[in-house]
């Protein structure tokens, strides 16, 4: 396929991206090069969320597994954490500058209900991320090997 984005041509594949079902805390093998690691703790007293993009910290009581990773939907919408009100997914990307096979190839971690709970690699959730009255913290992990 071949786009023009911002005054550039990319020649890009358009492929199916798998679906996987994350019933409880573990590892799981998304892909060749992708896996997903799933831990629950108790809050510690000092406590920072995460700030990688890759490794989000989320209140774990407020999502229910199981989880899905897939590729976001087309005219989806989330709210990010930090922004007041909701989003579209796509204008949320365009704006991070995110292309057109980019976009496309963007997954996201929803519960059990089908709310997006990770942008991954992009944001969390504000319904899900942890503040004062959180007790259990749930980290997921999406890590990358080349």
């Amino acid at each position: 396929t071949l786009v023009s984005d911002r005054g550039t041509l990319i020649i890009g594949n358009e492929t199916e991206l798998p679906v996987v079902r994350i019933p409880e805390c573990g590892i799981y093998i998304y892909n060749v090069h992708v896996r997903i690691e799933l831990s629950l703790m108790k809050m510690p007293q000092n406590f920072v969320p995460s700030k990688e993009a890759f490794f989000i910290t989320i209140d774990a009581d407020r999502v229910n597994f199981p989880f899905t990773v897939k590729a976001v939907s087309h005219g989806e919408r989330f709210a990010p954490f930090g922004m007041k009100g909701t989003k579209l997914i796509s204008d949320y990307l365009t704006d991070k500058k995110r292309n057109y096979f980019e976009r496309q190839r963007q997954l996201g971690l929803y519960d059990a209900q089908g709310e997006l709970v990770w942008l991954i690699g992009e944001r969390v959730a504000n319904s899900v991320a942890c503040n004062e009255d959180t007790i259990n913290v749930l980290s997921v992990r999406y890590l990358y090997d080349e």
